[in-house]
Parts: structure tokens; sequence; C-alpha cells
């Protein structure tokens, strides 16, 4: 961060433990790139802030805390392990700001809504409630379409007191076959996987208490929102089995109504692809909701994506040309596309970590060519096999190809070598023959 008099800047830097940031602070005064350089201890300059409203993205954020110091960064959770959650950091540059920052905690927002702005202490970090951590919640799947609270209801009674039920439902208010029934106490909830694979209805009941890892959940927690115009002229129901809470499946369709009616829903449903994944519905919701009434909006930032289905054919085409290249943050513009495309879309991955060691040998060299393989040279390569009669082996005469000792090249070891090798060079017969008649003569 570039500091007023643009001569010098600031760096926030993350260690893995205390001990790191201790060692750390022994630079402090030294000299870093011909500079005397301060180091000081940032701990308490994030804020953690939470209940805000839905719709609030970085920019709300920022409009309401930077009247108390410069902001270094925002941070929002990812959604990818819980679609509901809804807080995020705020680092100031100084812990003193952050401090400043925090007169804000216990604002009045309206709507019920209050906000919540302290000190990120992960040290005090309160351990989570509710009957889904308590493990009094149950998970029921395959239910029958027909089954209602009540129903349910009367079969779990005989294991505790039970404190709600929940049917999932679809847009037109079907039945989905899966509840949850929350308990009263984690061994009321156990006593009552006795119902597990035992016939309920027409079907086989699965029953299992609920896992708190969001990322399984949040597959049967889809986010949707149904306007009430829209639940009127859905499907009708063909009875209500005596509870308003749940409604019975209607008689399934032919073959070829069923697909006409796959055919019209798609043509009013569009994907949003390039989400990222602290993007939540309700801001979702607000970006798509001016082109026209909404039936539903599904988030999926497994897939950094959202389904969107309009009641109108027409709105679909608005919004298209509307929300195609729309930044939705910082460098990422939203892509309209159907939902097979944003399907194909992996999760998102961030890593703001510095690799150091080992690790960073190992990242360097995946990012690195193979290296060129250098074999030693062989000897005999020209003539193949063992060399001529006289020759040594290891290639130095005529067969060799290796380099001398001080780098020069084969041509000039055959220059310097010919005399030499002239007389180790084997004497034929004839060489032999007038050799004698030589001395002979003489």
């Amino acid at each position: 961060m570039p500091e007023a008099d643009g001569r010098s800047a600031t760096a926030l830097i993350e260690f893995d433990s205390k001990e790191d940031v201790l060692t750390a602070q022994t630079k402090d005064m030294k000299t870093f790139d011909d500079r005397a350089i301060e180091v000081q201890i940032g701990s308490g300059s994030t804020l953690y802030v939470c209940n805000f409203p839905p719709v609030a993205d970085e920019a709300w954020i920022r409009e309401k805390f930077q009247r108390y110091g410069e902001i270094v960064d925002i941070r929002f959770p990812s959604l990818k392990f819980g679609t509901h959650r809804r807080f995020c950091y705020v680092q100031f540059k100084s812990s003193s700001d952050a401090k400043s920052a925090t007169e804000l905690d216990g604002e009045d927002l309206g709507d019920n809504l209050k906000l919540l702005a302290k000190i990120s202490d992960p040290g005090h970090k309160k351990p989570r409630e509710g009957a889904i951590y308590e493990g009094r919640e149950l998970y029921l799947v395959n239910l029958d379409w027909n089954t209602t609270r009540a129903d349910i209801k009367q079969a779990f009674k005989k294991y505790g007191y039970i404190e709600s039920v929940k049917i999932l439902t679809k847009v037109d208010g079907t039945s989905k076959g899966i509840a949850y029934v929350v308990f009263r106490s984690q061994d009321e909830a156990e006593a009552a996987l006795e119902m597990n694979l035992k016939t309920f209805g027409n079907r086989v009941l699965n029953v299992s208490i609920s896992t708190n890892d969001m990322s399984k959940r949040k597959q049967n927690r889809i986010i949707t929102s149904t306007s009430t115009s829209q639940r009127a002229t859905a499907s009708p129901t063909p009875h209500m089995n005596g509870d308003n809470n749940s409604v019975a499946s209607p008689t399934p369709p032919t073959s070829s109504a069923g697909q006409s009616k796959i055919s019209e829903m798609q043509s009013r449903t569009l994907a949003l692809l390039n989400i990222p994944d602290t993007v939540n519905d309700a801001r979702i919701r607000a970006l798509t909701e001016p082109y026209g009434e909404l039936v539903r909006v599904s988030l999926r930032p497994n897939h950094q994506g959202a389904i969107v289905e309009y009641k109108n054919e027409a709105s679909v085409g608005k919004a298209s040309l509307a929300l195609e290249g729309h930044e939705i943050g910082p460098e990422r513009k939203i892509r309209v596309g159907t939902v097979s495309e944003m399907n194909q879309q992996k999760a998102e991955y961030r890593s703001d970590r510095i690799l150091v060691g080992a690790a960073a040998k190992t990242a360097n060299a995946q990012l690195q060519g193979p290296a060129p393989i250098r074999r030693p040279g062989q000897p005999g390569t020209r003539r193949g096999g063992k060399g001529g009669l006289g020759i040594k082996g290891g290639g130095v005469g005529w067969s060799g190809s290796r380099a001398t000792s001080d780098g020069k090249g084969k041509a000039a070891e055959m220059k310097e070598g010919k005399g030499e090798e002239e007389k180790r060079k084997a004497k034929s017969n004839a060489d032999f023959k007038a050799m004698y008649l030589k001395n002979d003569g003489a």
C-alpha cells in the first residue's frame, strides 16, 4: 500500500505461527533495499462483521467502515460449505482504526438487524450451537410423496418430544421425499434411528443423524425464492391429506406432457456463469428481479454459477441482454449461458499462501520444462561394433567420438592427434615388405 508521500509503502504479511511473527520482528530498523524498515505486530487490526443485510456487498461494507481509517482488505467467506453464511472480515491498516470502527457494533440497520462489529479473535471462537451440531436432528430420505408432517410426528413421537418437522418441497409445493425432524435431546434422536429401513407409507425409510458437514448437506438445501402469484398458478394437487403444511404430489404426467413441461421450464430458465463463491442468493435475486417475476433462484457455488427461473419467457431475454458482461466483483464479469454449461464449471480455487522451501521447489519444478537428456559419447559410433586392429577401446582413434578433456571439439582432437595416430597406426603386409626392401637395399 503506497504511503501519502509516494516514496514509501506499507505491506502486511501473514505468518503460519506466532513464533514466526516474533522472529520477523527482529528485522525492525534493519536495512532492506537501502532503507531502514519498521516492523510492527499487526494484531487487532481485523474486524469480524456480521448481521448485515443479505444484499450487502463489498461496496456496502466499504462505505460503512471507510470513515474510520484506511481499509486494507474485505474478505467474504466461501459459500461452497454453507450457502446461508453471512459475515465478513474487514482489515484496517492499523489496530487503532479497527478499534474505532467497533463504534458501529450494535447499530440498528432496520428489519430486525443489529450490526455486529468486533475485533476478530480466533482464540475466543464461540462453539456452534443448534440441533445439527448437538446431534438432535434426523435426516429422513425416501418418504412417500403423500406423507405429511402430521404423519411423521405420529410415527416418531414415541421416541421423544419433537420440536419441529420440515418437509422439503419443490417450487410447485410438492414434496421432495426428504424431511428433517428435530428432537429435544440427542438421546431421543438416536433412539429414533430404530425407524431406519422400516416401511413407512409405501416406501422403505432411510433415517440418519443430520451431518454438520455443510459440504454434504448443501445439496439438500437448494436456495429457492418462489413468488406468491407463482404458487397460486402452480400445478394443482389432488388432495391435501389433512395437513395444511404439506401437500401431496400430483399425478405424474404422461411422458409427452412431462417432456413439454420440461421444455417450457427450460425456456424460462437461464444460468449465470462466473459467479464468485462469496456471492449469496439474495444478491443474485436483487440482480435478476428487475427484469421479471422470479419463480426460483438456485445458487450453485460448486460450479461458480446460479440458476434463475422466471415466470415468463420474455424476462429471460431481457435479463440475458442486461447481465451479459455485468461486473459482479473486481475483475469478475457475468456470463449468461445454459445450466449444462454452468455444470461444466469447476469450483473456484483461491490461495494466497507463499510457498517456501521444498514446496516452492516442487511448484517451480512443475512450471519448468523437462531438462535435456545428456548421454556420454559412445565409442565406435561411426564404424559400429568393435574398433579395428590397433585401436584402443574408448574410441581414441578414427572411430572415437568423444571431445577432449579441455573442451575442444572432435575435429581439433583429430588434427592434434594425427601425427601420434600415424605412429600407432597398424602396419600392413605391404608396409612391412617395403620397409624390408628399403633396409635390404641400404
